[in-house]
């Protein structure tokens, strides 16, 4: 009973890292990306500077997620 219990949680765990490790290369090519364009290059392309910031903004927590894992 211990055995097939211990073998579910280990099935649970691995799947949960199968999703992680999908999330983090996820991130990763984003962040790489979006770090190709130089930050000017990225204002140019909003249509106002809200949009830029709200974006520069998600790409620090893409980062700090990505420090975290």
């Amino acid at each position: 009973m211990e055995i097939e219990e211990t073998e579910k949680n280990i099935e649970e765990i691995g799947n949960k890292v199968e999703k992680d490790k999908e999330m983090l290369k996820n991130s990763l090519k984003y962040l790489y990306l979006y770090e190709q364009d130089s930050m000017f290059e990225v204002l140019m392309t909003k249509e106002n500077i809200s949009d830029f910031f709200n974006e520069v903004s998600a790409m620090e927590s893409v980062k700090d997620e990505i420090y975290k894992a």
